[in-house]
């Protein structure tokens, strides 16, 4: 893939294209549920009017990208007109990883407002790691690139080969903060160049290890289905939060641009200003790795990487084309974002002008819970409870391959999505058909991690490549 990479973490760096960030007239601060713009007394943190510098904390997660002036403040949004490029003098964390403690580096990450995994704050979800109990085994944390979304798994491929020092020193903050003992590296096979960088990388250490997952494809990442693959036993699908995962096998799951974050905020004091980006589809030559602001608006996102929205109709932004959400040119960028795809609608796959379903079976080849969708979206037609029970609706993923894939362009995903919450309220869990038999032994067969070099190790210790044992 023809990609290009400029992670740009000088505020005054020019964004791809050559627009520099002085001249966006505005960046939009959106709004979130873990957003706070008031304190405690309910006043407004800032208000039209007030100087705000570029890195200055305007609310528990978000720092102004720029500085300025607030333009527009409602509690909901800031809109801030840039004036110039001076910027809070930033000043890197001091200790030394071994004199601090998991409640300093806890206090850190807070302050830097780096995005977790499920749309929070990547403090609060560590916060909540170390707060419990570690069994006799220990923590494992799962370092996953492989299996990710078209796009994303690009982004994180890119980002572990041009900063993989950076990858790592983040990694080691968050195993103190975690009290991890190991790190597994989940790398797709395809990849020989990026495998070799890291084994380089990680040589002599004991903390690490590397597996090579085999044919990897979207969702072979859903932390679940990838667990239960290194571990080697079907975990029950109640154990799908990431509580209930670390309880059950002491190992959670995280990425390379989250690792990259925490090493910059650490030893840069840069808060979380950029997003890493994925920016690609029909409206770019070719698509473009980029750190956007946050908050920047997607317009802005697609022509500052040499893209126009006036060969596409279409905006998908989130983690990739199969989870992302719809979005309007004048939407923002959020924090969590790592993909922006702007495209035709045919051209992603979703959407548009629908074609009939001819049955070609593609939905059904592709879904990872070895359902069969079209016979789901006849039942959905029917009305029928028994009929969408015995389909095996309850069984989605709701990861949007059978949209991905269709030819025709039939939403599917969103049907089956009906259909499943349909089933879900006319049939108590305990009285649910059973899961296809063939599911985990075949999903084992289909993506199984390949030991790569022999290494001396416990029974229920998981290694792969890289290291010492």
């Amino acid at each position: 893939m023809n990609i290009s990479w400029n992670r740009g973490a000088d505020p005054g760096a020019a964004l791809p294209g050559g627009r520099e960030r002085s001249k966006f007239s505005s960046v939009v601060l959106p709004d979130f549920p873990f957003l706070l713009t008031f304190d405690i007394a309910g006043e407004p943190l800032v208000s039209v009017g007030d100087k705000v510098l570029a890195g200055q904390p305007l609310d528990r997660i978000h720092h102004a990208p720029y500085s300025g002036t607030v333009a527009f403040a409602d509690g909901k949004v800031l809109k801030l007109c840039c004036e110039g490029e001076d910027t809070l003098p930033f000043v890197g964390y001091r200790r030394s990883l071994r004199d601090s403690s998991p409640a300093d580096l806890l206090a850190v990450l807070a302050a830097s407002g780096i995005p977790g995994t499920r749309g929070g704050l990547l403090s609060d979800e560590l916060s909540e790691i170390a707060l419990r109990p570690v069994g006799e085994k220990g923590r494992t944390l799962i370092l996953n690139v492989a299996g990710q979304e078209p796009g994303f798994e690009a982004l994180l491929c890119t980002v572990l080969a041009k900063e993989s020092a950076a990858v790592i020193g983040g990694l080691k903050i968050v195993m103190k903060t975690a009290s991890a003992r190991r790190a597994i590296f989940v790398l797709p096979d395809s990849d020989v160049k990026l495998l070799n960088l890291v084994e380089k990388a990680i040589a002599g250490s004991r903390l690490f290890r590397v597996c090579v997952m085999k044919k990897a494809a979207y969702p072979a990442s859903d932390p679940r289905r990838l667990i239960s693959m290194l571990i080697g036993a079907e975990l029950p699908p109640e154990a799908d939060s990431p509580a209930a995962l670390l309880e059950k096998t002491g190992m959670f799951t995280l990425t390379p641009e989250l690792c990259a974050e925490v090493y910059y905020a650490f030893s840069e004091g840069v808060p979380y200003l950029f997003a890493p980006v994925f920016v690609g589809g029909s409206a770019l030559s070719k698509p473009i790795l980029a750190r956007l602001p946050v908050g920047l608006s997607l317009s802005d996102c697609v022509e500052c990487c040499g893209g126009s929205l006036r060969k596409a109709s279409l905006l998908v932004c989130g983690k990739g084309p199969m989870s992302g959400r719809e979005e309007q040119p004048d939407g923002h960028l959020r924090p969590e974002d790592r993909v922006v795809l702007a495209s035709s609608p045919r051209a992603l796959g979703v959407g548009g002008d629908l074609l009939p379903c001819d049955n070609c079976g593609r939905c059904t080849a592709a879904c990872p819970a070895y359902l069969v969708p079209p016979l789901i979206l006849k039942a959905l037609e029917s009305g029928k409870e028994k009929a969408l029970t015995d389909s095996g609706a309850h069984y989605c993923l709701g990861c949007g391959t059978c949209t991905y894939v269709c030819p025709a362009g039939i939403p599917v995903s969103d049907a089956v999505k009906k259909a499943k919450a349909v089933a879900d309220r006319s049939v108590p869990p305990s009285d649910a058909p059973k899961a296809p038999a063939r599911g985990l032994k075949e999903i084992l067969t289909d993506f199984f991690f390949e030991e790569v070099e022999e290494t001396e190790t416990t029974e229920s210790e998981v290694t792969g490549r890289g290291g010492k044992a």
